[in-house]
């Protein structure tokens, strides 16, 4: 019985079928125009959608691959095992291990090019002209195919695999000078602890040199340096103080040596062999998205390759698989976890904008369709027919912009890609090129999202008009009685509350934070910082639930001011609001939020900007050039050096001085008290050469200076240092004006210097002490001549011994001064240079790139939902305003209506737009304290301040281009309403 009524029932829905199609096919032949413009708002906000995770992916596989393209050992995974005797077949041995454990899964798709097999010699000994040179070189054996491409032949040729069982070896002309020898040059060389007198023969038949410097080929065994490595699975680093001698040789010449050697049994593998295989890794494919899997794979690898080697190849002393890649790797999965965070925050504000936008369009999509689908009802059509014919427009909308729009996307965000990326980075746009299908389905999550909401959104407003019949439509067109279910539940009134209890405690929780001397736990400061990507949110749902619930009463005032005035215009827009406001108030919400979206996201991107710059300027002390002196300057007077750096091209103001790092005490742990960081600088030329923003200090810097430099005499006299300190000593030491207090003069401790508090600023450039750090140090900055004068008697030295080791610039912006000072003073920190890496750094695009796109997203919602939603209230007014004209009013009073009811609206849209724009800038600056940085200076916490700028010039144009936007939504209304003849419009209606 069950199965027939479940046949039966499917049956019956099967006879609607033909009905439906019918029914469907000619709305859209009605309505196909409104469709298109829909189907087009729709396209647009799924490209949107995922043009954000598209682009993010994007830069966060650029930033990645310069990460590892700039490691010293190079894109590499390197396999270093040690052999007191290799043989052949360990060799293969090794080299099938590796294949097995390496070449599979993610990271095996990323090694398809050959190894690099090196094989390093110990140290052999020389013989020649009857002399014995102990561990006089070691031999460096490369694959001669692949040494070829990056060796440059000085003279002669590339070692070769010869027929007499000689070694042909080619060396730097460094190694050449020290081990006395020429091209042609023959010498015999033995392994030191052979047994038997095993001898080699060797000949020069090259001197060659690097193609190119930090060529990360030769980084495992370097011919052209007479330094040594230090390899564990993490680091790479070179060991200037144990100078070897390397010659370059053929592998194919070496391997059948080492093969027949017998070796005496030695517990040292200093007097092992070395076989290295590098497998490159292809950075041109690498995909941000693979990160975690790489990482997990390569964090594996670690007990993996020394337990298998070991127990599955003989005679191995040793095996380990290295690469900095490895901590790169670690390192940008957990940075760019962080960076997700954020990125995926700014996501769901587009989110946002687009789900209202396309709920927006389903839900007009219905209305402007509200009066047939009564009609129907009333002439006897079932909801079953009315539904299924107004879904089916719906989803084939929906079906079409999901199957289109990602694939927009990814042109879209190749544009993008293009324009904001550097051309080193540009390469990174093949991670959505190169297989487009599958990009796609990796984001086509997003799409689906915003299409079912538009879907969701669609049914409910298909299943509420289908309850009405034409009775029932008039009744709610005319006099709205529905009470929305937020304000049934009063969740405004609630979220409000929430939110206001919150900010007290926000407020008291930061106040405590920026001005308590102790220290803070990090975790508790993130959370507080954090909560602002929540607030946001909450603060623009509660402040719109508000307006709206409001609204009613702003309509009745309004219409009481106007009423004052006797103008019928005016009365009747507004009392025609007053009684459907649900039209106006969905025109104010979306525009008042894309208003706010745009201004709070244009604030963070200049805010952002800034931010980079003023990270540059702190890290280079507030100077455009910082750093030591070289050491060669030690014995050049202040005068002298004051001349010369003060001379040089472009400088426009030098400044020496003396920089000082004194441990407060001998425990050096993070709950140690740290140090005390003293910048001696020349005060009179300081103020001339720092770049020091307001944030700094409440005083001039000209003023600050001039103070240091009047008590320098006073103070060289009293034994005392005059110091201005930072806001965290102040705290900490609880300092007042004029107060001395004593601080060690050196690391042993046993000698101090007294200071004296000439006044407190916030930070000192290049100091990084915060309350909220668990090992913080103090900044102190001084004049020279006062320092040095009480240290050395302090210290019992003299003032010729502490002559300045540290030098600050100013200079001119110009790119021939630049050049030219980086080329005389390479070692110095660059603050022109580091503002540039870190406004191209792909982190920092990622950020900007996705806020562009939410501003987007605004726009398009302003652009989209004003046109439609004026479209909209003038078609379903036509009546309204035919009824006007037939009783008296001229066209022109007709005008003043519809202008008056559009001005009011866009008025208080832009107030309430700039109202709540004005109020999520107040969240700004702990917004942009989350977000990183890049390039290495992620500072610490809000070191230094974070400045909010407003970007009036930006703000301004998009306020120029919405003021367009409603003057064409206002033509546009009136074209529709002045079109239709009083006849047709008046004529009896359908139903």
């Amino acid at each position: 019985m069950a199965t027939t009524t479940s046949t039966l029932t499917r049956q019956n829905s099967l006879r609607f079928l033909p009905a439906i199609a019918k029914l469907a096919g000619w709305r859209f032949k009605q309505m196909w125009r409104f469709l298109l413009v829909t189907w087009l708002s729709l396209l647009t906000m799924v490209v949107l959608v995922c043009a954000g995770p598209l682009f993010a992916r994007i830069a966060t596989s650029a930033y990645v691959r310069s990460l590892i393209a700039s490691a010293p050992d190079g894109a590499y995974v390197t396999i270093d095992t040690i052999s007191i005797h290799p043989t052949q077949t360990q060799f293969q041995q090794i080299e099938q291990q590796n294949n097995r454990m390496l070449l599979q899964g993610t990271l095996g798709s990323y090694l398809h090019s050959p190894p690099q097999v090196i094989v390093q010699t110990p140290p052999l000994d020389m013989l020649l002209r009857g002399k014995t040179v102990p561990a006089a070189f070691h031999i460096d054996g490369y694959d001669s195919t692949q040494a070829a491409q990056h060796a440059k032949i000085v003279q002669g040729r590339l070692p070769q695999v010869t027929s007499d069982g000689t070694v042909e070896i080619a060396l730097s002309q460094v190694v050449a000078n020290n081990l006395g020898l020429h091209v042609g040059s023959t010498f015999q060389g033995r392994y030191p602890i052979a047994v038997g007198s095993q001898v080699w023969n060797f000949r020069v038949v090259g001197i060659i040199a690097q193609k190119m410097l930090h060529d990360t080929f030769w980084a495992m065994a370097n011919p052209f340096s007479t330094s040594t490595i230090a390899l564990n699975s993490r680091y790479y680093r070179f060991i200037d103080a144990s100078p070897a001698n390397g010659v370059l040789a053929a592998n194919g010449a070496i391997l059948p040596k080492i093969a027949v050697l017998q070796a005496a049994p030695s517990g040292d593998f200093t007097n092992a062999f070395a076989l290295f295989w590098r497998y490159p890794f292809d950075l041109s494919r690498l995909d941000a998205s693979d990160l975690p899997a790489l990482s997990q794979q390569t964090s594996d690898l670690d007990n993996r390759v020394q337990d298998t080697l070991q127990r599955n190849v003989t005679d191995l002393f040793y095996s380990n698989v290295f690469g900095t890649l490895f901590t790169t790797l670690e390192f940008s999965s957990t940075e760019i976890a962080f960076t997700q965070l954020t990125v995926t925050f700014l996501l769901l504000v587009t989110l946002a904008l687009v789900l209202f936008l396309v709920s927006l369009m389903s839900d007009v999509l219905v209305e402007r369709q509200a009066a047939v689908i009564a009609t129907l009802r009333s002439r006897g059509a079932t909801r079953r027919h009315i539904f299924g014919a107004f879904a089916v427009q719906g989803i084939i909308l929906g079906l079409v912009a999901l199957l289109v729009g990602p694939f927009l996307a990814l042109l879209l965000v190749r544009g993008i890609a293009q324009n904001l990326l550097t051309a080193n980075y540009q390469s990174a746009i093949n991670v959505i090129t190169t297989h487009p299908f599958q990009i796609v389905l990796d984001v086509v999550g997003y799409a689906v999202i915003a299409v079912a909401v538009a879907l969701l959104v669609l049914v409910l407003a298909i299943n509420r008009a289908t309850r009405m019949d034409i009775v029932s439509f008039r009744r709610e067109s005319s006099r709205p009685r529905r009470v929305p279910l937020w304000r049934r539940l009063y969740l405004d009134l609630i979220i409000a509350f929430l939110l206001l209890a919150g900010y007290g405690v926000y407020s008291y929780f930061w106040s405590f934070l920026t001005t308590s001397a102790s220290r803070i736990d990090p975790v508790v400061y993130n959370l507080l910082t954090g909560l602002s990507f929540l607030t946001t949110p909450l603060l623009v749902a509660a402040v719109l639930l508000l307006f709206l619930r409001f609204f009613p009463q702003i309509l009745r005032l309004a219409t009481y001011l106007v009423a004052k005035r006797r103008s019928a215009p005016a009365v009747l827009a507004l009392a025609q609001m007053e009684r459907t406001p649900r039209t106006a108030a969905r025109t104010i919400v979306l525009l008042a939020l894309a208003i706010a979206s745009s201004c709070f996201l244009l604030t963070l991107i200049a805010s952002k900007e800034q931010r980079n710059v003023d990270a540059a300027t702190y890290s280079v002390e507030a100077a455009d050039f910082s750093g030591s002196l070289p050491t060669s300057d030690a014995s050049k007077t202040f005068s002298q050096l004051q001349a010369y750096y003060g001379g040089l091209q472009g400088v426009r103001s030098a400044t020496l001085g003396y920089h000082d790092v004194v441990q407060l005490s001998s425990d050096l742990s993070l709950s140690g008290p740290g140090s005390v960081t003293v910048s001696a600088v020349d005060a009179n030329t300081y103020a001339h050469t720092a770049i020091w923003p307001a944030s700094y200090s409440s005083q001039p810097l000209s003023d600050l200076a001039a103070q240091l430099a009047s008590h320098r005499s006073n103070g060289i006299a009293d034994n005392v240092v005059y110091a201005l300190v930072d806001l965290t000593t102040w705290q900490r030491l609880h300092l007042t004006q004029g107060m001395q207090f004593t601080l060690p003069a050196d690391n042993t401790g046993n000698s101090h210097i007294n200071y004296i508090a000439l006044a407190s600023i916030n930070y000192v450039p290049g100091v990084y002490d915060t309350p909220t750090l668990k090992w913080s140090g103090m900044g102190l900055i001084a004049d020279y001549q006062n320092y040095v004068a009480v240290k050395a008697r302090a210290t019992g030295g003299t003032i010729t011994s502490l002559s300045p080791n540290h030098l600050w610039l100013r200079t001119n912006n110009d790119a021939a001064s630049l050049a030219s000072l980086r080329n005389v003073l390479p070692d110095l920190n660059d603050r022109n240079q580091l503002i540039a890496t870190l406004q191209d750094d792909p982190n920092h695009l990622s950020i900007i790139g996705v806020m562009y796109i939410g501003v987007g997203a605004a726009f398009i919602l302003a652009l989209v939902g004003t046109l439609i939603l004026s479209w909209l209230n003038a078609s379903n007014r036509l009546t309204n305003f035919a009824v006007m004209r037939a009783l008296g009013m001229s066209p022109r009073q007709v005008a003043a209506v519809l202008l008056w009811e559009q001005s009011f609206v866009y008025i208080l849209a832009l107030l309430l737009g700039l109202g709540l724009g004005a109020m999520l800038t107040m969240f700004a600056a702990p917004t942009v304290g989350n977000l990183p940085i890049g390039s290495g200076l992620d500072l610490p916490f809000d070191i230094p301040a974070i400045q909010v700028v407003i970007p009036y010039p930006q703000l301004l144009l998009l306020l120029g281009v919405l003021v367009i936007i409603c003057l064409v939504a206002i033509l546009l209304m009136a074209r529709v309403v002045s079109r239709p003849s009083l006849g047709q419009t008046l004529r009896l209606n359908e139903d």
